[in-house]
Formats: C-alpha cells, structure tokens, sequence
C-alpha cells in the first residue's frame, strides 16, 4: 500500500493534464524558485547603494532613459549602449517610461525571470515524460544550477537567454508556430547567439531520426517561418556600423595581451583542455562544472550530469525499467539541442570574434539540456527502484538507494552554499558621500581614478568616469580599446608624475574635473596590490621607480588643499585648484 502511494505521488504517469497532481507539482516548482530568489532579492533591496558586477557595465548608461542628459560625449556609456541588444534596451527604456529607475529594475528582474524559466522546464518535462514529479526535479537541478551562477541575477542580456530559450523549445515541441515565432523573435532581440541555437533546432527537426528521413512539407513551412523571422530580426546585427571599429580579429587578438592567458578577457590558451573545454570564453562546458572539476570536488558535480549522460543507456531497457515506455519520442529534441549548439560553437572558433564567444553556444544549452535529461533519468531510476521493492531479494536495496538519491538531493544545495552557490556578484558602494557630492555637480563632469571605486561612480553618481577597469576595459572593438587602454596609460603616469607641467597638461587635455585618489595610492603596497595598473607593465614600473626612490608624486602635495570630500580611504580633489603652481 505505502509503496503504491509513494509511486502514485512521485512517479506514476498522468494520463492528462487537469489532473490535480499536475498542478501541485508545479506550483511547488514555482515555490521552489521563489525561495531560492528570495534571499538574494532581499539582499538587493537591502542597500541603497548595491549593484550586480556585470550591471555596472551593462546598465549603468540606461540612467539617461531617466535623465537624457546624463553621460554627455561619455565614451563608456556610449560604447555599452551601442553593443546592446536592441530589445533587451527596450525593455529598461520602456520601464524607464514608466518611472521604473534601471538600477532597480535589475535588482527585481531575476525573480520574474528565474520563475519563467522554471514555468518552462517544468512544461517541457511533461511534453516529454508525462510525470509531474519529473518536471518538479528538472525544475529544482535547473534553478540550482543557474544559482551557481551570476548570469540571471545580473539581468544583462544573458540572463534573458534561459527563459526566452525554454520558451522556444517548448513551444517549439508542441509545433504552436506563433508562439514559437514570437520567442525566436525575442530571442534575437535578447541574445542572439542563443537564437542562432533555437534556428539550428528548427533545422535539425526537419530531420526524423527514428526513420532517418526528412518530413513532410509542413514541417518545412514551419521551419521556414522560424528561419525567416531570424533573418529579420538578426539583419540590423549584419548590417550594424559599429563607431568603434569592426570586431577584433583573431590574428588581432593573439597580439593583444587582455586576449592572453594572464589577460583580464583571457581566452586564447596553450593548455587544449582548458582551450576546448573549460575556458570561460573559448570551452565547451558552463565554467562553474570545470570549477568543480578542477578543484576535484567530484562529489559536488551536479547530480544532472550523471543522470543526463545516464538517459541514453536507461532508455535501451524498456523491460526492466518500465517508465522507459512513457517516454514520448520528442525526447530526441535535447540530443539534437545539443548537437545544434556544438555545431554553433565549433563555427564560433573558425570565426573568432565574428558570433562573438564560442561558449555562449554550449554552456547555456548545457545547463538547460543537463536538468530536463537529467530529471527524467532520476524519475526513470526512481520508477525502477520502486518496481524492484517488489522482489523480496532486491527489497531493502532498493527502498535504501531510492532514500540515500532522494535524501542527497535535498541535502545537494546545502553543500555547495559555500564555494559554489547562490553567487550573486552583488557590490556595495564604499563611498556614499562622494556619490552624494558628485550628484551635485554639473552633469558633464569628468572624473579621473585608478581606484576600484571608479567603477561605481557612474552608477552611483550617475557622472562620467575618465577609464573604468576590467570589467569596462573590452577588447572586442580596437577604436574602444586603443582608446581606452591610451588614457588609462596617460592616466597612469600623471598620477605619479613628479612634474607639476605633466599633471596640468593632463588635467587641461582630457578636461578633468575632479581626480579621485587613495589614501595609500603612493605606496608600493597599493602597487603590489592593485591589479587594474598590472595591465599596464611600462607605466607601472616607472611608478614603482619614482616610489622607490623615494620621489614624492605631485599630486601627494595637494591632498589637503584640493579635496573636497572624503572618507577613511578616498579623497576627491577638485582638479580647478591644480591652476595655482603646485610646490
């Protein structure tokens, strides 16, 4: 009897989809993804001044949706804007209309988002093995998985690729054109190289696979439809002048140290593992699997992955492992998925930069693909262990190993709290009375640092910085980079210059209104420690030089004269008082 009603309520097949069971199990889902956003949206909302890593970059210019003249002739905020993807602009521009600041709109995004994602692996679990237990696992590994990761929470262009992409696929399976057209539509405008994936799959279902034959006509309708709405809505990409150049080339990139190994966008590497496989922009596999397998913490490998790569050996034993046979043909779809996107990554390498990074091809469809396979083969084997509590002989094994699978998966996301989960890459602010005395300003100041702290300056005073570091500093297009590696140098050798002349020139060519500078800037310490001025070897050694010496840096000199605010570790100088000679 018990084992009837744990079979009933875990893994027995629904015959249709009003079933309350249904319902329960996906509501649970939905459940599930509210608690695992909660805390980091509590978190969000928590500080007035907090931002994801990748948003300093990828939002902080949608402030001018509020204010259009904030950022004027800003070379940051202009380039971030002209590489967005058009409908992911569109979206905060619309929010924006409403009174909705971008800044805020990101912190509240990763909820709506995860819960969409979740409402979408959930379905096509059941468009493929109609037990809603199974869409229940596929949508725990998937929300636990994309936790180990910052791309959702940071609400950039790729944390719309998971939701928009599911959408796709199981629209897709259930052939509802419309629908399918709209997602593929959104998808281009979110993230197109996912869309590029959600085309290739189109392709490849043309293909019956059990036959080894195409289909008929209507289905080459449909896939024509697809294919032309992603002309469409990719052509403005094609036909896209950037100001700054064209994309770097390969032979470009591999003399450019930031493409280096010890560079800030590493990616070409002599190691052919890493190359292939684990790189963070050029490998096969989601970065936070290779994380784990170099740190050899086997037994914190997503429990997805063995279960997935289990799926096609479960499905040759119908006989003994009898869910096997409600297992819909559709289920072909995630080998094809795959396939379509390592495709997709292997023609991203022969046109380094041109799709942009290879890993983008593979690393989302793998995180997608890993949790629906695997939730269906931990359902499969679940299934089968209850089948073989029947057998007096195999009775105790089997209740034992279906407790020990089901007990680890719940205790599986408290093991990785510390190393590997819920990243959300959150940065608080350090300096809110700067932010508050640049708000103050003109609106056209520019502010000159080689401090961390620059980097929030643009989000959290909503002014204009002179260089930001890595996370600004993208070496895609040589007019933004050369640009931008240029001043930093300048920048560099200004600030440890020991020549009154060079500071002013600087100060008068570049029209700097303000220089934000650390306590401890001129000490060799901050030089050992400060890895934005490691990028830059010839300046760095001279600064070094000028310390070491015992050389005083003209700027030290005017620390009390020219700060205008401060706290325990920042000044900022009001660059106006630099006309007056400096002794």
């Amino acid at each position: 009897m018990l084992r009837s009603r744990i079979r009933s309520l875990l893994v027995s097949p629904l015959p249709e989809k009003s079933d309350n069971r249904l319902w329960r199990w996906f509501y649970l889902s939905l459940l599930f993804a509210v608690y695992m956003a909660w805390a980091p949206l509590q978190k969000a909302l928590s500080h007035e001044y907090l931002v994801q890593d990748d948003a300093r970059q990828h939002i902080f210019w949608m402030q001018r949706f509020i204010d259009p003249e904030l950022f004027p002739h800003d070379l940051l905020a202009n380039y971030f804007q002209s590489v967005a993807p058009t409908g992911y602009s569109w979206l905060y521009q619309g929010f924006a209309g409403l009174g909705v600041d971008p800044i805020l709109l990101h912190k509240l995004l990763p909820l709506p988002l995860m819960l969409l994602s979740t409402a979408y692996v959930f379905e096509i679990c059941w468009q493929l093995l109609r037990v809603p237990f199974a869409g229940f696992l596929a949508a725990m590994l998937l929300n636990i998985s994309l936790w180990m990761r910052d791309d959702v929470v940071s609400a950039t262009p790729v944390a719309f690729a998971y939701p928009l992409l599911l959408a796709f696929v199981y629209y897709w399976l259930k052939r509802s054109l419309i629908p399918s057209l709209l997602a593929i539509a959104l998808l281009g405008s979110f993230y197109p190289q996912s869309a590029l994936v959600a085309g290739g799959l189109a392709v490849a279902s043309l293909v019956d696979l059990s036959t080894k034959k195409l289909r008929n006509v209507h289905n080459y309708a449909q896939v024509g439809s697809v294919l032309g709405v992603l002309v469409l809505v990719l052509l403005p990409y094609l036909g896209r002048n950037s100001a700054f150049g064209p994309v770097v080339t390969a032979s470009e990139a591999r003399n450019l140290a930031a493409f280096s190994v010890h560079g800030w966008s590493h990616f070409f590497d002599p190691n052919p593992w890493y190359f292939w496989f684990c790189g963070k922009r050029s490998g096969m596999l989601p970065g936070e699997w290779c994380k784990i397998l170099l740190k050899r913490d086997f037994w914190l490998f997503p429990p997805q992955i063995w279960f997935g790569l289990s799926l096609p050996l479960l499905m040759k034993f119908p006989q003994r492992l009898p869910l096997v046979r409600f297992v819909n043909s559709k289920i072909n779809i995630l080998w094809q998925w795959l396939l379509v996107s390592v495709i997709w990554f292997g023609i991203s390498h022969a046109l380094i930069f041109a799709l942009h990074l290879p890993n983008r091809y593979t690393a989302n469809s793998w995180r997608l693909i890993a949790a629906i396979a695997g939730a269906i083969a931990l359902t499969i084997v679940l299934d089968g262990l209850i089948h073989c509590a029947r057998i007096p002989r195999f009775s105790l094994f089997a209740k034992g190993l279906g407790i020990v699978m089901l007990l680890c998966l719940l205790i599986y996301p408290i093991t990785l709290r510390n190393n590997f989960y819920l990243k959300t890459g959150y940065v608080i602010g350090e300096a809110p009375h700067i932010y508050e005395f640049l708000q103050e300003q003109p609106k056209d100041i520019l502010i000159a640092s080689l401090n961390r702290e620059a980097n929030n300056l643009p989000t959290f005073a909503q002014r204009s910085i002179f260089v930001g570091g890595e996370g600004y500093l993208l070496p895609y297009h040589q007019g933004y980079y050369q640009e931008l590696k240029q001043r930093t140098a300048a920048l560099i050798h200004a600030q440890y210059s020991t020549d009154w002349r060079t500071v002013t020139d600087f100060v008068e060519e570049y029209e700097i209104d303000f220089w934000l500078i650390g306590e401890s800037a001129f000490t060799l310490d901050e030089l050992a420690q400060n890895s934005w001025l490691h990028k830059y070897p010839t300046e760095l050694a001279i600064a070094k030089e000028t310390l070491s010496k015992g050389s005083v840096p003209i700027l030290s000199n005017v620390f009390d004269r020219c700060t205008v605010v401060k706290n325990k570790t920042l000044r900022l100088l009001d660059t106006s008082c630099f006309s007056e000679p400096i002794i």
